[in-house]
């Protein structure tokens, strides 16, 4: 009997860790778009150049209306955002820590980020 119950309680604990390393480890497609956009009567105006690093990884320049592609590996991360003129002058920097949902695809309008004052984002997307 307390053979059977251990063996339970082992294959639970590896059911829960299986769960654990799928959310933790699981990759996620950032679409950073760096575009003008209306949302809810606002209107956000896309930078000429902006400079975006995850994880003080090398930076990615995204020009006006253009987008970039970034695979992350879990939910967790910090970002840079270097916004720069057409000379590419530093004009700001701006550093936010994001969390990121359970969603496969997840797209990031830069200028609205640009634009929240919160330290800590949560960004969502489509599930699968």
């Amino acid at each position: 009997m307390k053979r059977t119950v251990f063996i339970f309680i082992m294959i639970a604990l590896l059911v829960l860790l299986g769960v654990w390393m799928f959310i933790l480890g699981r990759q996620r497609t950032v679409v950073m778009r760096n575009e003008s956009i209306d949302k809810q009567g606002i209107t956000y105006e896309a930078v000429q150049v902006v400079g975006v690093s995850f994880d003080e990884a090398a930076e990615t320049e995204i020009t006006y209306d253009d987008a970039a592609i970034f695979y992350l590996v879990g939910s967790s991360h910090k970002l840079k955002l270097r916004v720069a003129d057409e000379d590419g002058n530093t004009l700001r920097v701006v550093e936010k820590t994001i969390k990121l949902d359970l969603s496969k695809n997840i797209s990031v309008d830069i200028p609205e980020l640009l634009e929240k004052k919160e330290e800590e984002v949560k960004l969502t997307g489509k599930m699968w």
